[in-house]
């Protein structure tokens, strides 16, 4: 990575870039602390930053005012020039496009983030293809609509259930978007919203959560401010006028508006100009107030408004307030560094998240910070509240965004619906898992035979260590939730006979003798030693009449040659089957609706395809397949082939894929401290071509959250690099997983490249990194001329 540091002594490049700053530069920089009192006045200095107390860093996204003041308070500064220019990259896209953006077009430069439009049009969209289980209401209006109702937005919130199960349904509440220019967060709620939704009746935890708790989305908290942001303006706060006017640091810091310790201990900034200035007074923004006016009517009221009351075990309610940036899980009290009254509560449930995310939970803020989100969530109402930081940047890359944040946040995010119904003791209890879908459906009076893995251990630590207990129990019940006081449960017997540890195997057999034909959800939960359940996980078991159930069936063939493809894989809701040798599958299924897809080795796979079948009938559903060629591919078989290695990469037989070699960035032994190690391709032409992938096979051992291995892409000849991907722990044991990429950055390029490289920090190192079969594909249809090329149709 290239770093460049900054003294009290600046070289002329440097003042050159410091003087460009200024004029709305944006600089990615870590900058050194020492002590705690260092610490404190960073803190108190930044509002968001990613922590590293192993190095004593903090890693921060600034403008060249916060890097003048760095430098007067003798901090030792170091840049990211690489991550640097990338973002100015993508900031300059965003402003030379402002003149030229169209709708669906996404935030110029930042293409993978919908503007406040078009996450609206998605909402009501969702709503109108969804209305037994979408609603998207008015909940106030944002400051510039107050002012004239001709301009700004309302305030809507997309709330999520089975309008047809009127149980009790305990809430999970998100915002996102209260602080502006923080790109990343309304888009991953709006992807948590369309994963659940179209996820229902497909996903069976999806499906238990929509039926039996509520999703509330506030996917655009502060839509004046992100019409800013979108134009490439570093905006934090809404856009009150009346305050610093006619400024771009106008407006007030919505999350230190809130009527709950409001400015109560230096946790925010009474000069209107300031990025925290709190306001006139609490909850004087409607933004704020509408929040606020939506908790007091979501959340039921579990405790007293002061410092020392405790929520009980049975509150029900989650609130999450979704931020960039950080890789950090908050909680309250942020204005405070008491613990909170259910100050255990709440930290098992941020470690449990961070167990998905892998960010780091901790009680409280990073620095002091009053009248927050979270805390009136929780001090109002007992119900925990957080504050998930995503990421590490404002304006997050979509590379980046991609790759490493959307999966980890949304399991996150699941986990969070799934413990709202009592989050302060299952988020203490043992989750299920290794639930694998079943691949076919069963025929009544079939016995079906499983396990699966109760484990109390599944945390990321952080402000002490969770404790953990021998699972005690475990059972399951067949349509009706076990929290259900209908629900008939039936236990469990551990695999081993005995039940003396924190992760056990469980098995299952399930007469369905007397079930009925159709579609079954089966929840299943575990218990520890200390009495909590931990969160319900569930199947789904369909059941099918051999004579009367109907059939999807159908034929797969090759798109240019028309010859039957065998062993595809068409994937029929969860289940699977496999084309025969004349290309033919056949699966009987219960009447319903099903998504089908398929996929074969060296093609392109269909997209989802929808399909309604009734009793008895059977529906043809045949597919053809566009191959998929190679314009690149090396197995390190034949030299380096072009590939650039300065700085220890070795193809090595140590270990390898296929059949005999890989690349090693360490052979025989373990990466080096302070490592920058690059594997470089050769230029590889992409003229004409839209739609590639990046494969390779791999293998890695990096100290966990310190060292990397970066994946990263060249449109320019290797002049700048984006990143896909950085890895970092083990790969699974022995195994070499296929690494998969869309290469929709390098449409057209003529000069492509792809680059592995290797990062580590100053101490502990591990094997390294092998990287073998690396190919880049196409889709290839033939065309007429090519197909009739003997003159014949």
């Amino acid at each position: 990575m290239n770093f460049i540091k900054v003294s009290l002594v600046v070289s002329m490049w440097m003042l050159s870039f410091v003087g460009l700053a200024f004029d709305d530069q944006r600089l990615i920089v870590d900058v050194k602390w020492t002590d705690e009192a260092q610490l404190i006045k960073l803190a108190d200095q930044f509002d968001h930053f990613k922590l590293d107390k192993k190095h004593q860093t903090m890693g921060l996204e600034i403008d060249g005012l916060e890097l003048q003041w760095l430098k007067d308070q003798n901090f030792q500064v170091t840049i990211d020039a690489d991550r640097t220019e990338q973002l100015q990259q993508n900031l300059n896209k965003n402003s030379q496009a402002q003149s030229k953006n169209t709708a669906g077009a996404g935030i110029p430069g930042f293409e993978c983030y919908r503007t406040v439009e078009e996450t609206f049009a998605t909402a009501m969209a969702l709503e109108a293809a969804y209305p037994n289980l979408v609603s998207w209401t008015d909940e106030g209006d944002s400051w510039e609509k107050t002012q004239n109702q001709q301009s700004g937005y309302d305030l809507n919130v997309l709330v999520i259930t089975n309008e047809a199960m009127t149980d009790d349904k305990p809430p999970l509440f998100i915002t996102s978007g209260v602080h502006a220019r923080e790109y990343a967060n309304a888009e991953l709620i709006t992807r948590f919203a369309e994963y659940l939704v179209h996820a229902y009746g497909n996903n069976p935890d999806a499906t238990w959560i929509i039926d039996h708790h509520e999703i509330h989305l506030l996917l655009q908290a502060n839509p004046d401010g992100r019409k800013k942001a979108e134009t490439g303006l570093s905006w934090r706060k809404n856009t009150n006028n009346a305050f610093c006017p006619n400024s771009n640091t106008r407006g007030i810091d919505l999350n230190r508006n809130f009527d709950f310790f409001w400015g109560c201990c230096g946790g925010s900034n009474t000069d209107p100009c300031s990025l925290s200035f709190r306001g006139p007074s609490a909850a004087s923004e409607p933004e704020a107030a509408a929040i606020q006016s939506y908790m007091n009517l979501l959340f039921t009221d579990f405790r007293d408004d002061d410092l020392i009351s405790l929520a009980p075990d049975h509150t029900a309610g989650i609130y999450l307030d979704i931020h960039s940036y950080g890789e950090v899980i908050l909680s309250s009290w942020g204005f405070s560094t008491d613990a909170p009254p259910n100050g255990d509560g709440i930290l098992s449930l941020a470690r449990k998240f961070a167990f998905f995310n892998n960010y780091a939970p901790q009680l409280g803020s990073l620095g002091t910070v009053d009248g927050a989100t979270k805390d009136y969530a929780y001090g109002r109402f007992g119900v925990p509240g957080y504050t998930f930081e995503l990421g590490t940047s404002f304006f997050e890359d979509c590379g980046t965004f991609e790759n490493s944040m959307v999966e980890p946040n949304i399991n996150a995010l699941i986990y969070a619906a799934k413990a709202s119904r009592q989050p302060y003791t299952i988020s203490q209890g043992p989750d299920v898992t290794s639930l694998q879908p079943f691949a076919t459906p069963y025929s009544t009076g079939d016995i079906v035979n499983f396990s699966l893995v109760a484990d109390d251990q599944r945390y990321v630590n952080g402000n002490g260590t969770e404790p953990t207990q021998n699972i005690s129990q475990a059972h399951y019940s067949i349509n009706t939730p076990p929290w259900d006081l209908a629900a008939t449960t039936i236990d469990l017997l551990p695999s081993d006979g005995v039940l003396d540890s924190p992760q056990e195997s469980f098995d299952v057999s399930i007469d369905t003798s007397g079930m009925s034909i159709g579609q079954h959800l089966l929840y299943f939960r575990a218990k520890d030693a200390n009495d909590n359940w931990g969160a319900v996980s569930a199947l789904f078991l369909d059941l099918v009449d051999p004579q009367t159930s109907p059939h999807i069936q159908g034929v797969v063939r090759d798109i240019n040659t028309l010859a039957p493809i065998v062993s595809a894989q068409v994937s029929i809701n969860s289940y699977q089957v496999q084309t025969d040798v004349q290309g033919a599958y056949d699966l009987q299924v219960p009447a319903g609706q099903y998504a089908l897809q398929v996929s074969a080795a060296g093609y392109l796979s269909t997209a989802t395809f929808m399909v309604d079948v009734t009793p008895a009938q059977t529906s043809q559903n045949d597919f053809n397949l566009v191959p998929l060629v190679e314009i690149y591919a090396d197995d390190g078989e034949n030299g380096d082939n072009g590939w650039t290695a300065p700085n220890g990469w070795v193809l090595a037989e140590e270990l390898a894929f296929s059949p005999s070699h890989a690349w090693s960035d360490s052979v025989g032994g373990n990466y080096p401290d302070n490592a920058d190690n690059a594997l470089t391709s050769p230029t590889i032409d992409l003229t004409g071509i839209n739609d590639a992938t990046l494969n390779f096979r791999h293998r890695y051992q990096f100290e966990s959250t310190y060292d990397f291995g970066h994946v990263e892409i060249s449109a320019d000849d290797g002049a700048s690099w984006s990143e896909l991907q950085a890895f970092t722990g083990n790969s699974p044991t022995g195994e070499w997983p296929m690494a998969t990429y869309s290469l929709s950055a390098l449409n057209d390029s003529p000069t492509a490249r792809i680059r592995f490289r290797v990062t580590s920090d100053s101490s502990v190192t591990r094997d390294g990194w092998y990287i073998d079969d690396v190919s880049v594909i196409v889709p290839f249809v033939a065309s007429v001329d090519l197909i009739f090329i003997d003159g014949f149709d």
